[in-house]
């Protein structure tokens, strides 16, 4: 796929105004909504080393939110995956302001050194075959009683994980 802008461009936007993206906390629901546990990628991050993180990016232009959350599953989870049902009626469960910086700023939820970024954190259960691919070089499960330690996750979202677990 062509990228949708040239990167020269992209820098500069960066620079200039916060971007919006769709961050994706996989869940798996039982049959009384009770949080099982929750879905992880191990990735690369531009500045911690590998990391787990949600699976997440920017929302392209002319995009639907809804369209931005399977693409991202998609290229980084594998085409066999579905969404099966959104938590919250589609609505962002936790919407984080992530800092233009290497380290936590006051302020803001989380960090990332490419860009000020407004991250819609959406909660979706899914079925099918997850097959990391892409930025995800592994995907794990975890209970939310056993998540990893804060220095195991990366951008700082450990805070908007926390967040998202009092609000599920």
């Amino acid at each position: 796929m062509a990228p949708w802008i040239e990167a020269q461009m992209w820098d500069q936007v960066q620079s200039l105004v916060p971007i919006v993206c769709t961050d994706v906390l996989l869940v798996e629901l039982d049959e009384e909504d009770n949080l099982l546990r929750i879905g992880l990628i191990w990735r690369a991050t531009p500045h911690q080393g590998n990391k787990w993180c949600t699976v997440g990016g920017r929302l392209h232009y002319g995009e639907t939110i809804g369209s931005g959350i399977r693409r991202q599953l998609s290229e980084t989870l594998g085409e066999r995956l579905t969404v099966t049902s959104p938590v919250h009626d589609g609505q962002p469960l936790y919407v984080a302001q992530y800092a233009p910086s290497a380290a936590p700023v006051s302020g803001f939820d989380a960090v990332d050194p490419r860009k000020h970024a407004i991250g819609l954190t959406y909660a979706v259960q899914v079925a099918g075959e997850i097959e990391p691919r892409n930025e995800a070089l592994a995907f794990e499960w975890f209970k939310p009683e056993r998540l990893p330690p804060a220095e195991e996750i990366g951008f700082d979202q450990q805070y908007v994980l926390n967040r998202c677990l009092k609000l599920l």
